[in-house]
């Protein structure tokens, strides 16, 4: 697949010569604002890019089938570590660092570019073998198509990183945006004309091309013909041990692809790739909104033990506002969601769903405590970290994967669960806000997600409307009980997002328009 999140960042202007590069707000109100304007411009990015997504996911599961999508799921494992070795960390070296040079930012560059070309190379060469392990000839020339994306991933790392580390978040959310309905009209477009599986390779070349040719369109930075090893060394110092770290989780996250492409039939992985895809929706959206503007802001702050303490208090927070009912209200319309918008041929990956919703629970803890510590500068805790963490994604695998796919997916959960609390105890002994703290916070949202499920349930059995109508009904009465128990009660959490939704372009622009019409 195409780099996933890549960083994206720059200044608002070139660099100049062994000028330093200071581009974030150091602290207080100015590094508030410019959070409040990240999360909101992220938040953006990220409702369109759900809605996009979610209309491409409708249409390519109704025009192709179960088998296309396993074997797409098939190359996933394989093709997605390349993205972490091309980045090699320096994205998230280059956004941490308190200052930058044209030899830090050019070196990068170059590192970059070789590596890019490194990973294609490899991921080209080992096509044969790939189809060869799976016994379906069609996935060496799938591969070799998709490793030509990494070669424009490449050029783009330090580009968007700059832009990043600039809060530059509204272009970044504007080139995501557009880059993301490129791949998608793309995609549809060669379904509808037939193309079966390499309409889903189709989105990944689209999504790659047009990143790269808007991030250079959009960036005043341009590469020098200079090369520091000594700049390039102490940014790979920093970066190749949080990569080592992500390589380690995409490894083990994929794992249980492997598995069952390689026990099981395509039809059993494309279920079970569907599953997973529909809770990345909600689950990925929100955590990639709250993880992408809290790693900078930790930066910055990762000097000051008490305002690194309130910037975790507060992130937790707003996870547990929106991610708990995201998860447990997509667990109890599953059934419903599937057949009517994916169609009665999907309903098998229904129970894989619901305990995938689980499992996305955890997930946005872990991220944040995750970028927490890699902000304070402790990339080498980081990669102990994900090694514990996959040693118990692997135990739960080893247990699970002769039982079916049920039990894979309940591996997958428990070993989460306990991965999530082993992380937010180790956040809490670094910034006082202890694994009781952080978890008693969830409580009320957890309470206030268990009552909306159980209105949506009702809905459910008291309706019987056809399918499309049902899930509206069920999400809106689902939506309305938990907006009532968060409004009545004057949750923390609440407050902050309407306070940030106040902050953020979208409120700015309707509180514009409300004084107009008034």
């Amino acid at each position: 697949m195409t780099p996933e999140n890549q960083l994206g960042s720059a200044m608002d202007g070139p660099a100049k010569d062994s000028a330093s590069v200071t581009c974030v707000p150091a602290g207080g109100s100015p590094l508030r604002s410019s959070a409040a304007s990240g999360i909101g411009w992220t938040t953006f990015e990220a409702a369109c890019r759900w809605i996009v997504q979610l209309v491409s996911a409708i249409l390519l599961a109704r025009l192709l089938d179960p088998m296309d999508f396993g074997l797409f799921g098939m190359l996933i494992p394989f093709a997605i570590l390349g993205a972490p070795v091309v980045e090699a960390g320096l994205a998230q070296a280059l956004v941490q660092s308190p200052e930058l040079s044209e030899a830090d930012t050019s070196s990068a560059f170059y590192i970059n570019l070789l590596l890019g070309a490194g990973v294609a190379a490899a991921l080209f060469a080992s096509a044969p073998l790939i189809a060869a392990f799976y016994g379906q000839p069609k996935l060496n020339a799938l591969m070799r198509a998709l490793s030509l994306t990494f070669l424009a991933g490449a050029t783009i790392v330090v580009p968007n990183a700059l832009l990043y580390r600039a809060f530059r978040f509204g272009v970044l959310s504007k080139m995501a945006i557009v880059s993301n309905f490129l791949a998608v009209a793309a995609s549809v477009a060669a379904a509808f004309r037939g193309w079966g599986v390499w309409s889903l390779v189709a989105h990944n070349v689209v999504q790659s091309a047009s990143s790269g040719l808007m991030a250079w369109i959009v960036s005043p930075w341009r590469p020098r013909l200079l090369f520091d090893r000594r700049a390039g060394g102490r940014l790979l110092r920093f970066g190749s041990r949080l990569q080592a770290a992500l390589v380690l989780n995409l490894i083990f996250d994929r794992l249980s692809y492997v598995v069952i492409g390689k026990m099981y039939s395509a039809a059993d992985l494309g279920y079970y790739t569907r599953a997973h895809s529909v809770q990345q929706l909600p689950a990925a959206n929100l955590t990639g909104i709250l993880t992408r503007v809290a790693f900078p802001v930790f930066a910055r702050v990762s000097a000051d033990p008490a305002a690194t303490r309130e910037v975790l208090r507060s992130t937790l927070l707003g996870a547990a506002f929106v991610t708990v009912p995201a998860m447990l209200g997509l667990a109890a319309v599953a059934d419903t969601l599937v057949a009517a918008l994916f169609g009665v041929k999907w309903l098998p990956c229904v129970p894989y769903l619901r305990v995938l919703c689980i499992a996305g629970l955890f997930a946005p803890v872990q991220e944040i405590h995750l970028s927490m510590i890699l902000a304070s500068g402790r990339p080498s805790a980081v990669l102990r970290l994900e090694m514990l963490r996959k040693a118990l994604l692997v135990l739960a695998l080893a247990l699970t994967f002769r039982f079916g796919l049920l039990a894979i997916a309940w591996g997958y959960a428990v070993a989460v669960g306990v991965s999530c609390v082993l992380l937010a105890h180790y956040g809490g002994r670094l910034t006082g806000h202890s694994l009781v703290e952080q978890f008693r916070t969830s409580i009320p949202y957890v309470a206030a997600a268990s009552v909306m499920g159980g209105v949506v349930v009702s809905v459910a059995g008291l309706s019987s409307l056809p399918g499309a109508a049902k899930l509206l009904l069920q999400v809106a009465g689902g939506a309305g009980a938990y907006w009532l128990i968060c409004h009545r009660f004057r949750l923390e959490g609440y407050r902050k997002a309407v306070e940030l939704l106040k902050a953020s372009p979208v409120g700015t622009l309707l509180s514009r328009r409300m004084r107009i019409m008034w």
